[in-house]
């Protein structure tokens, strides 16, 4: 490692950066401190120099502060209204942002949501880019679905589902 620190620092950045995606919170916290004691005992070892190693650790606490900033900045509204969204039914309306594309039985568009009422009644005024997958039971809902156009003011009911990361939508 010591002969190629380019190389060193960059496995260290995809590494600070790729462990906040897959894990969040405290987790990943201990997962940095274990590959920084990891670092330490290597620089104690002599395998390294601490220059090196303070340039990999560096790497590492800048990729992955860049990357909390940055998944910070794309949370949604609705992750804090809903603390616990699986399972939650609510209704979006909002605005079709581009037709509708069918496949098969499924209708897919993006909205931009303007209001979203749960379950309880509670109407949450937001302003998001939300992607409505919906099924069609009928034949006759296949040509409806055709017909949406962008710029049309759509309402769906739907039941929360859970994202890759549990408790948390994600904006488009």
């Amino acid at each position: 490692m010591d002969r190629r620190p380019l190389v060193c620092v960059a496995v260290f950045w995809v590494a600070g950066s790729g462990i906040w995606s897959v894990r969040q919170g405290m987790s990943a916290l201990l997962v940095y401190g274990g590959i920084a004691v990891a670092l330490a005992a290597i620089v104690f070892a002599g395998r390294i120099r601490p220059r090196t190693g303070a340039l990999c650790a560096l790497a590492l606490l800048l990729s992955a502060g860049l990357r909390v900033g940055s998944e910070a900045g794309h949370g949604s509204d609705l992750t804090a209204a809903w603390k616990d969204p699986e399972g939650r039914s609510a209704i979006a309306t909002g605005r079709l942002l581009e037709p509708a594309a069918i496949d098969g039985d499924t209708a897919t568009f993006p909205i931009r949501a303007s209001v979203v009422r749960t379950e309880d009644g509670t109407r949450l005024r937001v302003d998001e880019k939300l992607l409505v997958r919906v099924r069609l039971s009928a034949e006759e809902e296949l040509v409806s679905a055709a017909s949406w156009k962008r710029g049309d003011i759509r309402r769906g009911r739907r039941r929360a589902q859970a994202s890759r990361r549990r408790g948390q939508f994600r904006r488009l």
